[in-house]
């Protein structure tokens, strides 16, 4: 059951494992079949309750398909739907779930348990290897488009004060094959995707790859088509409460990026900052009374 990866796929697993459920599983399988992206999103007693039997009942039947118990089947669920769900599906499913009145309260747990998942398993190894990459680059282009272009927005930004060669290029305009066009095995394009994976920042992965440019990124999970083209990659959960994408993860990983890239020659970084801090003083960038 966890190995599969689409929604179809997931109902047929359990379809087939029907026989082997006791009258109660049944009813919960049957539930889940029917009301699949709600169910995604109920706690283990809402579930229980909209199926009518016992929070217990609910843990063994995610215990019987496999699971340690049922906060990772749900998170499988999740994980599956999250690449098919359109946004105003997103939304509609996650008015139904729960109540509405706790939605600050939901978002935030969500962040947190985010974050800590991030931190158990932190990508020290990967980001040395991805920071060393940068550091070496002649050039770095950074893509995000659509949800993700803030992410890339703010990583060329703080990359850029320390690296003498930052471009961003997160539109799906002609202009940036332009600007990537010219890219050699010295340089590096940067791509970050979280699903449902524009199809356009894989189009530029796969341009960047025959240009022979180091492909490197950030994204959710090694499955993404992101991850499958990237070395090294970095992974940071994403898991969403609503429509809208929780990105907490994803920022301190790349912040924690852009500070191993400022390790690896910090006289350099120090020139490059100091240079930024008197080209804003000059310019009067930041307000003052």
């Amino acid at each position: 059951m966890k190995s599969v990866t689409d929604k179809i796929g997931f109902l047929d697993q359990i379809k087939a494992n029907s026989l082997d459920l006791t009258e109660k599983q049944l009813e919960i399988a049957d539930y889940i079949i029917r009301h699949f992206d709600k169910a995604a999103f109920l706690t283990a007693a809402r579930l229980a309750s909209d199926v009518g039997v016992s929070e217990s009942t609910v843990i063994r039947f995610a215990i019987s398909l496999g699971y340690n118990g049922y906060p990772e089947f749900q998170e499988h669920l999740q994980r599956i739907i999250r690449e098919e769900l359109t946004s105003a599906e997103r939304l509609r499913v996650s008015l139904d779930s729960e109540t509405k009145d706790d939605i600050f309260s939901r978002i935030f747990m969500q962040e947190v348990e985010n974050m800590q998942a991030l931190f158990n398993r932190l990508p020290r190894t990967e980001l040395r290897a991805v920071a060393d990459a940068i550091f070496k680059a002649n050039r770095v282009f950074v893509t995000g488009i659509r949800a993700a272009r803030c992410l890339a927005q703010h990583f060329a930004f703080q990359l850029g004060r320390i690296h003498e060669n930052v471009v961003e290029v997160s539109s799906a305009q002609q202009e940036t094959w332009d600007f990537i066009k010219g890219g050699t095995g010295n340089d590096l394009l940067f791509a970050i995707a979280f699903p449902r994976y524009p199809r356009e920042t894989v189009e530029l992965v796969d341009f960047a790859l025959r240009l022979n440019m180091k492909v490197t990124g950030l994204t959710d999970r090694m499955a993404s088509p992101i991850a499958r083209r990237c070395r090294p990659i970095l992974l940071a959960p994403v898991e969403m409460v609503t429509f809208v994408d929780l990105y907490s993860g994803p920022l301190a990983i790349l912040s924690s990026l852009v500070a191993e890239v400022a390790f690896r020659n910090e006289k350099k970084a120090f020139a490059y900052l100091q240079k930024f801090e008197d080209f804003a003083r000059q310019m009067r960038v930041f307000h003052k009374e």
